[in-house]
């Protein structure tokens, strides 16, 4: 029963799990089929909405084109009238100048009837012309300018009035009454420093001191008050300028910055007072500093020097930023022989605003005790500062030295010298120096290559390119105006793209080396050696407390030992410019090839072209090499053998096979050049223990070799066995060489024309041939025509034609008319003759067309078509045909002939004015001369 019971759970389990998926099923189809009905309506409103912008787009390019049709129409128009205008423009003037012209004309030949000499008259009236031209320009010059003139002025009378209407305190003066204030308050405190040295001189009790304080006192506030009320009490004009409001707005807002006075500690600031009062009062103090201080003596010994060590011995306010408060405690130490006192005195008069001390005087103080003191600083402007605060003692003044600086770049490098050593040019090497900032400020960095700086390598050019020629390109840099050389194109050779930025100039204010820069270019001339470079890092922003690496790469491509400066700037003013100097030698290759450009002129294609590549070793040990191809060519190139050796100092061949292929446009289309027809492929030999290997490029010129007809098949159609048909072929040459062609194997019926189907092709020339067809039968013709190439290359043409026997014969196949004089008449004659007696065709040719059926024997019928205005007349009797031959002259050929002849004789007309027009300006000029 329990298994029952068991089984029975599981089963109905089983159902509701079965009833909760079937549940679950149905919810998602119906959430699918809304979620489906939703995005179907959305997609139906973005169809809609693009279907929309689609026809909106396509109307208003629709409208746009044609607006820009219906401009380019005006333009044209416009065009077209201007034209018109600008020739009857000229023709106006040519007929005013030709008018002026028949006017001096005119009275030239008047003055010279009066007996007056007519250019010196001319002449004179010309110039009286002129001036008064001038004179009337002037004039009008003269009123244009002095009405701006007028303008401007009433404008700043305007302007001034307007201004004063609107800041009317501008007007207003009382710098007069401030001076008189300022003189009685220095007479005041003149008096007041006079009443205290009468004070302190004279040896009176304390009351009498209390009384003559009183007095003084009471007198300067009495002065005080004369002075201000005086003051208050002038009428301040008008007129007058007060200073309380600034002239223009927003002119008070900028303050200048403070700047901290000189160190005045050693003596009393006493403003506006004479040198006698300043030594005066410094004479006081010293009388009142002697009886302070006494002298110490202990075991016999007196003490000297500082009674107080200070810790730490410098107060130092680093790295300060303005509005923060910082505060420092020092200690001192009493380091006397006994007991002695410590009081603190002032500070540096210009540290006063910033510094506060915190000490309160520990009274008795044995030797080696300590007190200490609080020293708070809250910077208002950002400037370095110096001071002492001073003290006093039982045997003496001390004080302790207090600096304030502000946050500044310390920049640092770890070396600055770079030694690359010797290298084999091609070889890249690479070294960094570490620039290290220990300051608490970040600062921008540029690191460039000095171009300007004195290589010490002598080169031979001739030498260079006797012993490495594949590395004597070397691209000359451009001198600036300021001394230094922006590096031009790197030597060719596979080396790392260069990062090197265009040299920048430096900033203002750091320090660069800026030697004299020459370039010769002689024999023995010193040259610029490039190959070192900067790296990836060329500039950036170095923080505080941090270091950057910067890169030098060396990779040589011109032996010699090379010296260059590199220069590291930065944004700080106060910081100056680093110089690193890199120092490196550079050994040239000891494999080089002879021709570094294998130039095998033009080509065709799927012709074979061979040429020898020597490589040369100029090294004391045998090399491996191995020849390479790009991938591009490898089915157009080869190089025999692909590997060898080259014995020391010795020469190795190797064959260069180059096999153009028409699928040279699609596999090397990064080399070949698909519309001049120019292959560049780089080629390179390795050498085995040596970084840069050889390279060397083979240059061609590819063109086909194809002779292309315009048409390719020829239908002669029905040609009687007593005449010829002509059809005209046109011949191009797609090759940019000549070529040379026959037409072999002609049949006898058929010939080319000219020079027998033989000739010569210059670069794309096309020419006309005529290609003959002269059955000798009647069936049908059906024949190739073959021209060769002197290449062996075989171009064909279809031809095909049907022969035609006709059932009559003429006697003639050309007619010879004498010479026959307009509206003449002559005449000759011909038969027709009907040879046609039998149908058999074993025994003798019958008529018939092609193999078609044979024409039937009897009586013929005939009929003779003149071509159209021919002066021809066929007259028909019996067998013997009459031709008359009557030329005339059309009258369209008449009205040609008259056109002709009355162009000539405008033309010659022309001429003639011409050249009188030419004879009367040089006897003006030369009269013109003698006057």
């Amino acid at each position: 029963e329990n298994v029952k019971c068991e089984i029975l759970f599981y089963f109905r389990q089983e159902n509701e799990m079965m009833l909760e998926q079937r549940l679950r099923h149905q919810q998602a189809m119906e959430e699918s089929r809304k979620s489906h009905q939703k995005a179907s309506k959305y997609l139906n409103q973005t169809l809609a909405k693009l279907k929309s912008e689609k026809e909106e787009n396509r109307s208003n390019y629709k409208n746009n084109m044609t607006r820009k049709i219906d401009m380019l129409l005006k333009l044209k128009k416009d065009i077209a009238l201007n034209k018109e205008n600008m020739k009857a423009v000229r023709s106006r003037d040519k007929a005013l100048e030709k008018e002026r012209n028949l006017q001096e004309e005119m009275e030239r030949e008047k003055i010279l009837k009066q007996g007056g000499n007519a250019d010196e008259i001319l002449l004179i009236k010309k110039r009286m012309n002129e001036f008064e031209k001038q004179k009337q320009k002037f004039v009008t010059d003269q009123k244009d300018k002095k009405s701006e003139i007028m303008k401007k002025v009433l404008r700043e009378e305007a302007r001034m009035e307007k201004r004063k209407r609107e800041q009317s305190y501008l007007w207003i003066d009382s710098r007069s009454q401030k001076d008189k204030v300022s003189k009685s308050w220095r007479l005041l405190f003149c008096l007041y420093l006079t009443s205290i040295y009468s004070f302190l001189n004279a040896e009176v009790p304390l009351t009498n001191c209390n009384k003559s304080l009183s007095h003084l006192v009471s007198s300067m506030y009495q002065c005080v008050n004369t002075e201000l009320s005086v003051f208050h009490s002038v009428d301040i004009p008008e007129d007058t300028v007060s200073l309380a409001k600034p002239e223009f707005d927003g002119l008070w807002d900028k303050h200048k910055p403070y700047h901290v006075p000189k160190d005045l500690d050693t003596q009393l600031k006493l403003p506006g007072s004479s040198k006698m009062e300043k030594e005066i009062m410094q004479k006081v103090l010293e009388k009142h500093r002697e009886g302070i201080t006494i002298k110490q003596v202990a075991a016999g010994r007196e003490f000297t020097g500082c009674p107080f060590y200070s810790k730490p011995d410098i107060i130092h306010f680093k790295n300060f930023d303005i509005g923060e408060k910082y505060k420092k405690r020092v200690i001192l130490t009493n380091v006397s022989y006994s007991v002695n006192y410590c009081k603190y005195v002032n500070i540096t008069e210009k540290l006063k605003d910033f510094i506060k001390i915190d000490f309160d005087p520990p009274g008795q103080m044995s030797a080696g005790l300590t007190c200490e003191i609080f020293v708070t600083f809250k910077p208002m402007i950002n400037e370095d500062l110096e001071g002492e605060v001073n003290f006093l003692s039982q045997t003496g003044p001390f004080s302790i030295p207090l600096k304030c600086t502000t946050k500044k770049c310390d920049v640092k490098i770890d070396t600055t010298l770079v030694d690359f050593g010797v290298t084999v040019i091609g070889e890249m090497l690479k070294r960094s120096v570490t620039l290290t900032n220990k300051g608490a400020m970040a600062t921008k960095f540029d690191f460039f290559k000095l171009y300007n700086y004195q290589y010490s390598a002598f080169i031979d050019l001739e030498k260079i390119i006797e012993t490495s020629p594949d590395v004597a390109s070397l691209a000359v840099g451009e001198v600036t105006a300021s001394g230094v050389v922006k590096e031009g194109e790197e030597l060719s050779s596979p080396a790392v793209p260069d990062t090197e930025d265009d040299l920048k100039p430096p900033e203002p204010g750091l320090s660069t080396i800026n030697p004299l820069v020459s370039f010769r270019t002689s024999r023995n001339s010193e040259k610029t050696i490039y190959g070192m470079k900067v790296g990836s890092v060329v500039s950036g922003e170095i923080k505080e407390f941090s270091s950057v690496k910067l890169e030098i790469f060396w990779q040589p491509t011109i032996p010699g030992p090379v010296d260059t400066e590199f220069l590291i700037s930065f944004s700080d003013p106060l910081s100056e410019g680093i110089s690193v100097r890199s120092v490196a030698k550079a050994i040239d290759v000891p494999v080089w090839v002879e021709r570094p450009t294998i130039d095998v002129k033009i080509c065709m294609f799927n012709r074979l072209y061979q040429d020898t590549i020597v490589v040369n070793n100029r090294a004391t040990t045998a090399l491996r090499l191995k020849f390479e191809i790009c991938k591009e060519l490898e089915n157009h190139l080869e190089l025999l053998p692909k590997t060898g050796y080259i014995q020391a100092q010795a020469q190795f061949s190797a064959q260069l096979k180059f096999l153009p292929r028409p699928s040279l446009f699609e596999e090397s289309c990064k080399y070949f050049d698909k519309e001049t027809g120019v292959l560049e492929a780089p080629m390179t030999i390795r050498v085995a223990d040596q970084t840069q290997p050889v390279m060397f490029m083979l240059v061609a010129v590819v063109t086909n070799s194809d002779i292309e007809f315009d048409i390719k098949d020829i239908d002669f159609g029905n040609a009687s066995i007593y005449e010829s048909v002509k059809t005209s072929v046109k011949m191009t040459n797609k090759s940019i060489l000549p070529q040379d062609f026959g037409f072999l194997g002609l049949p006898e019926y058929v010939e080319v024309q000219p020079n027998d189907g033989f000739g010569t092709l210059l670069p794309l020339e096309t020419i006309d041939l005529d290609v003959i067809f002269s059955p000798k039968k009647a069936r049908d013709y059906k024949f190739e025509l073959t021209c060769k190439s002197m290449i062996n290359r075989d171009f064909k043409i279809q031809c095909k034609g049907v022969g035609v026997h006709p059932p009559l014969e003429l006697s003639h196949q050309v007619l010879h008319f004498a010479a026959t004089s307009l509206y003449d008449v002559s005449s000759t004659a011909f038969h027709v003759i009907n040879s046609h007696t039998s149908n058999n065709e074993y025994t003798h040719p019958v008529p018939r067309i092609g193999k078609g059926e044979i024409a039937p024997v009897g009586p013929t019928s005939f009929e003779f078509v003149t071509p159209p205005d021919c002066p021809l007349t066929i007259s028909p009797s019996k067998c013997r045909i009459q031709v008359r031959f009557s030329p005339t002259l059309k009258e369209e050929i008449i009205r040609k002939e008259a056109v002709k002849m009355a162009t000539k004789q405008m033309e010659a007309d022309a001429q003639r004015e011409y050249e009188e027009a030419l004879k009367k300006e040089k006897e003006l000029q030369e009269q013109a001369q003698v006057s």
